[in-house]
């Protein structure tokens, strides 16, 4: 016995997850038709980018941030509550992203043309 303790292997190296290895489903690129309701009316739009907890959806409508809507997908005919988070113009004159979070996973409400 040499009397030296068994040498440990070095530690794994640190590797920090980046924001999309964070996010709790994939985005992916998906042009879908939608309804949006909010205060009694209804608004056209359409998806840019989906995931099953949320999107970002170009419209003429602008909502505040923190007030709830409505996302319908009128070819699937599934609704689903969701959170504005953010609306700012878009590159289009007169239209909108607005950026929306869903308090449960919902992919769903994409069809099968999302594969998250």
């Amino acid at each position: 016995m040499s009397g030296k303790p068994p040498s440990l292997p070095p530690p794994p190296a640190f590797h920090a997850p980046s924001k999309d290895e964070l996010r709790r489903s994939p985005r992916v690129a998906l042009a879908v038709p939608l309804v949006l309701e909010y205060r009694f009316k209804s608004y056209v739009a359409e998806t840019i980018i989906v995931s099953a907890h949320g999107a970002l959806i170009q419209t003429s409508e602008s909502f505040p941030p923190g007030v709830s809507i409505l996302v319908t997908n009128p070819d699937v005919e599934v609704t689903i509550p969701a959170r504005v988070v953010s609306a700012r113009g878009a590159d289009v004159e007169g239209l909108f992203d607005v950026a929306v979070e869903f308090s449960r996973s919902a992919a769903a409400v994409w069809g099968n043309a999302y594969k998250g």
